[in-house]
This record gives C-alpha cells, structure tokens and sequence, in this order.
C-alpha cells in the first residue's frame, strides 16, 4: 500500500460541510505540511475536519455505499452503468474500478485519521479538548474499518502514522485477524463514548456524539456475536437518558426540513453550495429513462410532498439508476405505513388520475422515496444521508436479546412492537406470545427489511445472518434479478482484495474463492 492511500492530507483542501454550516470560520489551505501544523486547537480541529470529508466520497458515504448495501438482496437493483451490476449479478470475480477506489479511498481516510489522533495527542492543549478531538477521530476510525471489514473480513489494522521510519513496514503488512480488527473498533468507539458530548447545536450539529459511538457500538458488537454487549449498549441508547426516541410519522425521519431530527444518530449532512451527494439523483426517476409523458395542460401532478408539479421538472430531476425490487414493495403487511413512506410507484394528478412509472429493461417501475430530494439545486440533493438511526439500535435489541436467551425476552418483544406500533399507527399488530428463537429471529429478519430497507445496510445485514440468509433474499427476487441466483457462491460474503493492492503488497492474501 502506498503512502499516499494512507497519508492524505484531506484536511487541507475540504470545504466545511457540518450542518450546511461552517465547522470553523479557517479557511482550509491549498496544502500545509503535517509538521507545521497541529499547533492550536483551532488548527486539529480542521485537520478533524479532513477525517469527517471522507463521508463525502460516493465510496463511503454516498451512492457507492449504498449500492454496495442494498443491490443484489431482497431490496434493490440498478441500471448496468457504472460497473455497480456486478454486485448485483455477483460476478465480483471481475471487480470494478469502484472496488479499487473503495478500498484506497478507505484506508485514506484510517491513515487521516491516525494522523489526528496521533499528533492531537502530543498537543499540549486542554485535556478535555484534546480527548474529543481524539474521541471523534477515533469514532471516524472504527466506522471507516467497519466498512472494510462488511466488504473485506480480515484488513490490516493500522493505528499508526506513515512516516519515512515505518512506511516500509506499513506498506507490507499482512491481513489482521477480523476478530482483532473487532476489538480495536470496540476499544475506538468505548473511548468515543467516554469523551463526547451527549448532543450537538449550532454550527457543531453533524459531529458524533457518545449517542452515536454507542449505537455504533450496539452494532459492532452484534455483528461481533457479543450478545449480551450488544444488549446492554442497545439499551443504553434506547434509555430515557438519551436524548433521541422514535418520531411518531415514520416519513417524517426522512423530510429534508427535518434533519437532524431526535431519531437520526449519524448522518452525512448535505452541501448546499457545492456539488454534493449524487445518491438523491441517483435514486429517483429520471424523465430521460422513464420516457416520462403527461399533459399538464389538462391536470397537474401531485408530487409525495403534497406539493403540485406544474412541469416535469418541479416533478423529476434524478437520473434513474437505483431502483427498488417489486418483490420487497410487496412484501410489506398490509396497513403498514412504511411502504408509503419507502416505495414510489405512482401519482396522482390534481384530476384524480393514477399514473405508474414505466418498468424498464434492466431496472423496475419502483424507487426509493427516502433519498427522493424533489427541491434540489443543479442534481445536488437536499437531504442528509443518514447513516444510523434509532430505529436500527431497537432492531439490534431485539435480536441481541434473542440470541442471548435462545428465545425472544420481553425486551426483544418491545423492541420490535414499538416499531411495530409505529409502522401501523395501533397496537393491534403485535408479534404474536410464545414464539421460538427461530420463529423470533425470522420476524426480526422481515423487521430489518421493512424498517430499514433502502438504507445501505441490508447486505451487511444478511451476511451477518449467514449465507443462507443472503441466498434466501436472492431467490426471492429471482424473477426481478434472476442472474444473481445462478451466480452466487458461498465465497461472495467478502469482495475479492483489489489485485493491484496485492502486486503492491504481496504479503495480502486474497479472499477464498477469488
């Protein structure tokens, strides 16, 4: 591995982008050294600055995150651009440019990372100052090797930073055991936890929060097997000591004039000046595809905001590329109010007419109204991309609980029916008493995809679940995405290591398989 993909400096030439707002009134550089920098407080925290852009690229917190979690299982598809069908096909033996570039873009951002943390931490200014910025930093770390370890298994752990002493040793280092991988996680996200404020305002809304760390850590912990871990951090979060609970509206997590909103632990907030998140174009129809026609000389159409469409234009602005399956749009029970919330696969006109988008060849007539940004500037959407959310800590409860006791508790059971209760608006749709670990497990499974589906994590899920899992989501949309089935292999629960990282570090092994 090259220095560069560890050591690069981002911090020194990203625009501000908290909350829409200025993080700090600096100004980043063209480009400062290191060693002349890490002189103040105000200087590490714009060096904090370049670990949290990252979140930016389509690799890690855009478009590219997304496809990689939902196409290709039981959610969605997308056109054969870009290379990104290969998830969905699962011909990951022939890896894309979007593979390569995930992998370098992932281990820049550990490498800056590394970097805050190691040069904050021999400054000499106030402790409880230099602890959240590590704090952060730390956070930033454990997410960024999360994503390598959902994609990759075993990756090397990285703490230190890249200097002329040990660049040589850092480019050779061999795969890292996942479980250890794990722990250095665990231990980043318990010292986050520890040292970062209970909740943000102002021009810091968008930084972590011990909230954040904590229910990052819920999942980590899952993932991990650590039931009981799992529970316990789930719970916490859950608590009446946090700060954020359930909104009542579902759709209403997902309004862009309700960012930031009490259910929403950790997002990446949208950029109004510049060129921002592309998933909100990306996931939308587009009137070049869809071939979209209507007379709106005869009625006008009524757009999901409420709002009336009186052109094509104040109606659609995506490109139509990321489309939901049919088979998860009617997956859901009937009275559920998340589909609605979820799916957009008609309109009304102010007439009373329903038109349906047009199905085509290599997508669906479906698409996913949680990235929808009806209101955005020049394909810049307007939405923050939520990256975990409340709703995910209450699912995380229910199956900790579940494994943990081999049977679902009372906890598991509230878990889910406060969702449950959400979802319909009553309480007359409770998962039924008595059910086996089994029977608990396949409701929290069908739970996952109803409430979080759409959300870039339903891939990650299923292979936590196990192969079977994964190949039961595949043949359930079989007849919408029918290459996938006859290509998946047990060995496509990790991406194949990028060859050219090999030939640069032979001392990689690659995946089984590939």
């Amino acid at each position: 591995m090259k220095k560069q993909y560890i050591y690069a400096l981002a911090f020194m030439c990203m625009p501000c982008w908290f909350s829409c707002s200025d993080f700090l009134d600096e100004k980043p550089y063209d480009f400062v050294s290191p060693d002349l920098y890490f002189n103040s407080l105000a200087e590490a925290e714009t060096a904090l600055l370049g670990v949290y852009d990252h979140l930016h690229h389509e690799q890690v917190g855009d478009f590219g995150w997304q496809f990689r979690g939902e196409a290709g299982t039981d959610i969605a598809i997308c056109r054969n651009i870009l290379r990104y069908n290969v998830y969905q096909y699962y011909q990951m033996e022939d890896i894309p440019t979007q593979v390569i570039t995930a992998w370098q873009e992932h281990f820049k951002a550990v490498g800056d990372a590394n970097m805050v943390i190691n040069r904050t931490n021999k400054m000499s200014i106030p402790e409880e100052e230099k602890n959240e910025i590590i704090a952060e930093a730390s956070f930033l770390r454990a997410y960024y090797y999360h994503h390598l370890t959902l994609m990759w298994g075993d990756v090397p752990l990285i703490l230190d930073e890249v200097s002329g002493d040990n660049q040589s040793e850092i480019a050779s280092l061999e795969r890292t055991p996942v479980k250890e991988v794990y722990q250095q996680m665990i231990k980043d996200l318990s010292f986050a936890a520890n040292n970062l404020p209970d909740s943000r305002s102002g021009a810091e809304i968008g930084r972590v929060t011990k909230w954040a760390a904590k229910a990052l850590l819920a999942r980590i912990y899952l993932f991990d097997g650590q039931w009981e871990n799992a529970s316990k951090t789930a719970e916490e979060v859950i608590s009446p000591s946090s700060p954020h609970s359930l909104l009542s509206n579902y759709a209403d997590i997902f309004r862009a004039d309700n960012a930031w909103n009490n259910e929403i632990l950790f997002a990446v907030p949208c950029m109004t000046d510049v060129r921002g998140q592309w998933l909100h174009t990306i996931a939308e129809p587009a009137t070049v595809w869809e071939q979209f026609e209507h007379d709106f000389t005869k009625s006008q159409i009524i757009r999901p905001d409420g709002k009336i469409a009186n052109s094509v234009s104040d109606f659609i602005r995506g490109w139509g590329v990321f489309y939901l399956t049919p088979e998860f749009a009617n997956s859901f029970e009937a009275g559920d109010l998340r589909k609605d919330a979820t799916v957009w696969h008609s309109f009304e006109s102010t007439t009373g007419e329903t038109f349906y988008f047009k199905e085509k060849a290599d997508g669906t007539a479906y698409y996913n109204l949680k990235w929808v940004s009806l209101d955005d500037k020049e394909c810049n959407g307007n939405k923050d991309i939520i990256l975990i959310r409340l709703g995910e800590v209450y699912l995380i409860l229910a199956e900790a609980e579940n494994r943990l006791h081999n049977g679902p508790t009372q906890k598991a059971y509230n878990a889910i029916n406060e969702l449950r209760k959400r979802a319909f608006g009553d309480e007359l749709h409770k998962l039924p008493e008595g059910l086996s670990m089994t029977d608990f497990q396949r409701a929290i499974i069908n739970e996952n995809r109803w409430e979080l589906g759409g959300e870039g994590m339903r891939a990650w899920y299923l292979r936590h679940w196990g192969f079977d899992e994964l190949k039961k989501a595949v043949e359930f949309v079989k007849d919408t995405n029918p290459v996938a089935y006859k290509n998946l292999k047990e060995h496509h629960m990790l991406y194949k290591i990028p060859e050219e990282e090999i030939v640069k570090n032979p001392n990689l092994k690659q995946n089984p398989g590939y």
